[in-house]
């Protein structure tokens, strides 16, 4: 049975001229990265290192509406 995610993710902000925040995945997921995209994958016990798997990965930010 997967666990509910919840909504309000632990955010930890970059200090760079990117403008990116560095977003930590649930307890109990980790990232999966796919031709640039990303996914939440459920696993058990502790995370194993794997291509393509992370527990925190970068996403940037948008300071205005296009």
């Amino acid at each position: 049975m997967l666990k509910k995610i919840s909504v309000a993710m632990k955010v930890q902000r970059k200090e760079n001229k990117k403008k990116e925040v560095s977003v930590k995945a649930p307890s109990g997921y980790h990232w999966m990265t796919e031709r640039g995209r990303y996914f939440l994958m459920p696993h058990e016990g502790e995370f194993k290192p794997h291509k393509g798997g992370s527990l925190e990965v970068p996403f940037k930010v948008m300071t205005q509406h296009s």
